[in-house]
């Protein structure tokens, strides 16, 4: 198995990546971002976040699906 190791150079990479993030989340639509934020950070369900969110399962679902999306376009559209 090998090791992962964090080099002088990871370091920043990691904060670069972690900004773009955030800028890109920022972008999503209030509700969407938000949803996310707490599915990531807090580690619960879509549903449970959802719920949290006034949101039905299905709708927290497709906000999701739309929401990852974005900010897939957001992230790696610059990268054309």
């Amino acid at each position: 198995m090998r090791s992962c190791s964090i080099g002088p150079t990871t370091k920043p990479m990691r904060s670069s990546t972690r900004e773009r993030l955030l800028q890109a989340l920022e972008q999503l639509p209030p509700s969407s971002g938000a949803l996310l934020k707490r599915r990531s950070q807090d580690d619960v369900s879509l549903e449970q976040a959802g719920e949290e969110l006034g949101m039905n399962p299905a709708a927290a679902r497709a906000a999701a699906s739309r929401a990852y999306k974005k900010l897939r376009e957001l992230l790696h559209g610059d990268e054309d």
